[in-house]
């Protein structure tokens, strides 16, 4: 291993050990009580309303529609730009964003899974996305269309939602918007927009935070569930319904006076409740036991068509490093190498940064989310999963909330070139 790729294997197991230990300060001493948000912006404000509905929903809308004609925008003219004579120009931006995955999800949503042949590989998609495109196709013939309509809606939905939930954490309606700004003006945020299954996921990992804020353990349960079904990332939404069932101390005066019959009658549901995820990755399980007779199917196909296995996450990094130096093709390296090794270390310097003004519950997900996402042999889409973190919204939020408004503005500008940029990378089938 040469010094680049070295240094960044250490960097990021340094940075991962310290953001663990600054967690495991967090959670001593009193364990269930530094469960709770730490005081943050506005936190406690007693006079604090919340937007109404109506006025949030004029926001997000907006938001949502002058980014998404942006992007379009962006594509379109490119597309223009490069169209070879005898080329149909909608038929050339049509190509553009029906790349790589979304075959495979509308592959799916037309003809299932196969247990044999060419498209035996699909099974490594999870299940619940194709399923919805599969079911509005009903309702709009067109099964692309159908598969642009269920993302948008998603994102739109999310977003909404999104803003709702830092209200609550931060009480603070400048933060809570920024959110959802930051949400559709990260550059690779685009992925929200086309048949891909980040709008689905953040929106249930959102749904399932927001239920779980408001004590609805059945439904946050049931949405983990459904966000297991939709990218292995799901199941890690178990460690915060257990954190926060913790936080609501929950049975711990009957444990005190050893009233141990009726505690477990109020506390076994909600041990069920946080296993939900779980069963959602058994279900998947099982399909894959239905459609090619072995329960862990989906490994060999990952294997042998991608070449990703389960690694350790630094090692992988210094590979992408190592690959970035000796590609001699500096787009991919741009499109691919480059931002997500960036959006490693952004993810985990914020963690640090976030660790005593959020709730443990958003900060050990989104550990354990980038430690997983990360651990895929042979990635190259290291910034697209990172992008279906939804807690980087909040967080950005809160850190940029406390820049000057000018500042502030820089930011933007920033994010919106980021995204016209990767989104033109894309089309050139350089981003993942």
């Amino acid at each position: 291993m040469t010094l680049l790729p070295m240094i960044v294997k250490l960097a990021a197991i340094a940075v991962t050990a310290l953001c663990a230990a600054v967690l495991v300060r967090r959670m001593m001493p009193g364990p269930v009580k530094r469960f709770a948000l730490a005081a943050g912006r506005g936190e406690g404000t007693e006079a604090y309303r919340p937007l109404e509905a109506k006025e949030l929903w004029k926001l997000v809308i907006g938001l949502f529609l002058v980014t998404r004609l942006l992007i379009a925008a962006a594509s379109l003219s490119y597309a223009a730009a490069t169209l070879q004579p005898g080329q149909d120009l909608w038929w050339n931006l049509g190509l553009w964003w029906f790349e790589y995955d979304s075959y495979h999800y509308i592959n799916i949503a037309e003809h299932g899974y196969a247990a044999a042949g060419e498209d035996a590989k699909l099974i490594v998609f999870y299940p619940l996305y194709p399923l919805l495109v599969k079911l509005v196709s009903f309702v709009i013939t067109n099964v692309y269309v159908a598969g642009i309509v269920v993302s948008n809606a998603c994102l739109l939905i999310a977003m909404y939602f999104l803003v709702r939930l830092t209200e609550l954490e931060w009480r603070d309606r400048e933060t809570a918007v920024s959110a959802a700004k930051y949400a559709v003006l990260f550059p690779f945020s685009f992925f929200f927009t086309i048949i891909y299954t980040e709008s689905l996921f953040i929106l249930l990992c959102i749904l399932c935070f927001y239920c779980l804020r408001h004590s609805r353990w059945l439904l946050a349960g049931m949405l983990a569930m459904l966000a297991a079904l939709t990218r292995n990332q799901g199941v890690l939404l178990a460690l915060p319904m257990v954190i926060e069932m913790a936080a609501s101390q929950m049975g711990w005066p009957l444990l005190r006076e050893k009233r141990f019959r009726e505690w477990g009658r109020r506390v076994w549901p909600t041990v069920l409740y946080a296993a939900m995820p779980a069963l959602g990755i058994g279900l998947y399980l099982l399909l894959n036991r239905i459609v090619t007779g072995d329960w862990f199917g989906f490994l060999a196909h990952q294997k042998s068509y991608w070449g990703q296995t389960f690694g350790f996450y630094a090692d992988n990094l210094a590979e992408h490093m190592n690959r970035a130096l000796t590609y001699r093709r500096p787009l991919f390296t741009t499109g691919v190498y480059a931002p997500q090794m960036v959006m490693f270390f952004i993810g985990f310097v914020l963690l640090i940064y976030m660790a005593n003004k959020a709730r443990l519950s958003y900060l050990l997900f989104s550990f354990a989310y980038l430690i997983v996402s990360y651990s895929a042999s042979a990635m190259l889409s290291g910034a697209r999963y990172v992008s279906g973190m939804f807690t980087l919204y909040m967080f950005l939020a809160y850190l940029f909330g406390r820049m000057k408004m000018s500042n502030r503005q820089y930011v933007d500008w920033a994010l919106l070139f980021g995204l016209l940029f990767f989104t033109c990378v894309f089309g050139l089938n350089y981003v993942f």
